[in-house]
């Protein structure tokens, strides 16, 4: 990740950290992989006359101290669209129609990455810890540009059965898988 991170900056590009971690801890490691503490967006508490609460910052249209909004799923999409893009409020947690404000390659290991993976216009890269939603549209590879990898750490196997496209719930327990344009994406196998 560390030679990923070095290319890209080599050659341009504006490389962040988006995590569902809380923002302190991962700013303080972020150097560590050659990103600096102000290119991370986690999980951001409210800090009031210089104390950190905790309470959550919010994003969108949900209010600081809802605590109802942090940097997982579709979370990771509105500070996305808040801290790098500059997107208004009231349009923060859907997908911009504006490619010239998303991001063009993204890399995740989980279903709660995909509305940020599906957000980027050029490449999106898994690496593969055999979770549902997010191995169901790699495979699909909706448009071509998904990439699948497998773990550098103890990969895991390849399944033996089809992931379960068709009924496999999402963070908010709605079945049924869907690609970038809204499409059911079937069984998909490796």
């Amino acid at each position: 990740m560390i030679d990923l991170i070095g290319t890209f900056q080599d050659n341009g590009f504006d490389v962040w950290i988006t995590t569902a971690s809380p923002q302190y801890i991962v700013d303080a490691i972020s150097t560590e992989v050659g990103v600096a503490p102000n290119h991370v967006l986690g999980i951001r508490s409210v800090v009031t006359n210089g104390v950190i609460t905790p309470n959550l910052q919010g994003c969108g249209t949900i209010a600081d101290g809802a605590n109802t909004m942090i940097t997982f799923d579709t979370g990771k999409r509105c500070w996305i669209n808040k801290v790098i893009f500059k997107v208004p409020a009231a349009s923060q947690a859907v997908t911009n129609p504006d490619l010239t404000k998303r991001q063009v390659f993204a890399a995740g290991d989980s279903d709660t990455d995909i509305a940020f993976l599906k957000d980027a216009t050029d490449l999106k890269l898994v690496i593969n810890r055999n979770k549902n939603q997010v191995m169901c549209n790699a495979l699909n590879n909706y448009q071509g540009k998904w990439i699948i990898e497998p773990m550098f750490i103890s990969p895991k196997p390849k399944r033996m059965t089809a992931y379960d496209c068709p009924t496999a719930k999402d963070n908010n327990g709605v079945a049924g898988v869907k690609d970038e344009a809204g499409n059911a994406i079937t069984a998909k196998s490796e």
